[in-house]
C-alpha cells in the first residue's frame, strides 16, 4: 500500500464519517448538489461559452475582434508565449509530427523554448495537435496556443461561475428540505448519511487523482516521487483507468471543438473542411497506435 491509498482512504473516511455525524437528509443534499453541480458545469459550459461568443464584448474580452489594440485573454496570452515558440510555423508542426510524431514537436520545444517549455511540452502537444487546428489556417503555434489557452481560461471561469451560483441555488433547497424534514438523527439517518459520505468521498478522490495525474503528465523530475507512489497504489491505477473512460466519453460529446472553430472564423482564420479534419484525425489516429507519443 502506498502513501496515494492512505490519501484517498483518508479522504473516503472523512466523508463517510462527516455523513454518519449529519445524517441522510443533510449528506444527501451535500451529494445531490456536488452531483448536479458537476454535471451542469460538464454538460453546458462548452455550450455557454459557445453563447457567450457570440456576444461583441465578450467576443472582445476572449480573442480583441472588435480593437486588438485593447485588452484580450488571446492578446496578453499570446505576449506571454516565448517568441521562438510562438513564431513556430504551422506547417512545420504538419512536416515534423507526419513524420516523427509526438516525439518530433517535443524535440522543437525543447530546442527552442528552454527548460520551462520543455517541462511543459506535453501540454503544448495536447493543444496544438488537434484536426481542428492542423486542418485550418491558422499560420503559428504561438496564435494556436493562444486560441486553445484564452478558450480553457474562459471555460473555467464560465464554469466556476455555473458551479458556485448551482452550489448556492442547491445549499438553499438543502436548508428547506431539512427544516422540512423530521426524520432527525435515527441510526437509519446516520447509516443513509454513511452512505452518502461515502460516495462524496470518492467524488473527491477522484478530483485528487485527476489533479496528481495532471501534474505528472508535465513530465517533472521532481514529481517522479508521486509517480512512484501512484504506480504502486493499489487503488490509483485502476481509478484512474475509470476515470479516463469516463472523461473520454465526456469529450465525445461536448462542444469544445465547436468553440475553437468559432475562435478560428472570429478571428478570420479559415477552417478546415470536414474532410481536411477526418482525414488529420485518421493521421493522428494511426500515429498513436504506432506509439509515435511524447511519453
Amino acid at each position: 500500500m502506498s502513501y496515494v491509498d492512505i490519501a484517498l482512504l483518508a479522504i473516503f473516511a472523512l466523508f463517510a464519517l462527516l455523513g454518519f455525524i449529519w445524517g441522510f437528509a443533510k449528506s444527501a443534499g451535500k451529494l445531490f448538489g456536488w452531483i448536479l453541480s458537476l454535471l451542469i458545469v460538464l454538460i453546458i459550459t462548452d455550450l455557454v461559452v459557445n453563447a457567450l461568443l457570440g456576444s461583441e464584448q465578450i467576443a472582445q474580452f476572449v480573442l480583441g475582434t472588435q480593437n486588438p489594440e485593447k485588452f484580450s485573454l488571446f492578446k496578453f496570452i499570446y505576449k506571454k508565449i516565448p517568441s521562438d515558440i510562438r513564431d513556430i510555423s504551422m506547417l512545420d508542426v504538419k512536416a515534423v509530427y507526419t513524420l516523427s510524431g509526438n516525439e518530433g514537436i517535443k524535440s522543437i520545444i525543447e530546442e527552442k523554448g528552454g527548460t520551462v517549455m520543455s517541462l511543459l511540452a506535453p501540454l503544448v502537444i495536447g493543444f496544438i495537435i488537434n484536426p481542428i487546428y492542423l486542418s485550418s489556417s491558422v499560420a503559428t503555434v504561438g496564435e494556436a496556443l493562444a486560441i486553445q489557452l484564452s478558450l480553457v481560461v474562459f471555460a473555467v471561469i464560465v464554469g466556476a461561475l455555473l458551479f458556485l451560483v448551482v452550489r448556492i441555488v442547491m445549499a438553499i433547497v438543502a436548508r428547506v428540505v431539512r427544516q422540512m424534514s423530521d426524520d432527525g438523527k435515527s441510526m437509519l439517518s446516520r447509516l443513509g448519511g454513511l452512505l452518502m459520505g461515502a460516495v462524496r468521498g470518492v467524488m473527491y478522490c477522484a478530483l485528487l487523482l485527476v489533479a496528481l495525474d495532471a501534474i505528472i503528465g508535465l513530465e517533472i523530475k521532481q514529481l517522479t516521487v508521486v509517480q512512484e507512489q501512484i504506480t504502486s497504489s493499489v487503488i490509483a491505477e485502476d481509478a484512474l483507468e475509470i476515470i479516463d473512460k469516463v472523461t473520454d466519453n465526456v469529450r465525445k460529446t461536448n462542444k469544445a471543438n465547436d468553440n475553437i472553430k468559432k475562435c478560428i472564423s472570429l478571428l478570420d482564420y479559415k477552417n478546415g473542411s470536414d474532410e481536411e479534419i477526418s482525414a488529420w484525425q485518421k493521421i493522428i489516429d494511426d500515429i498513436n497506435s504506432r506509439g509515435i507519443t511524447a511519453e
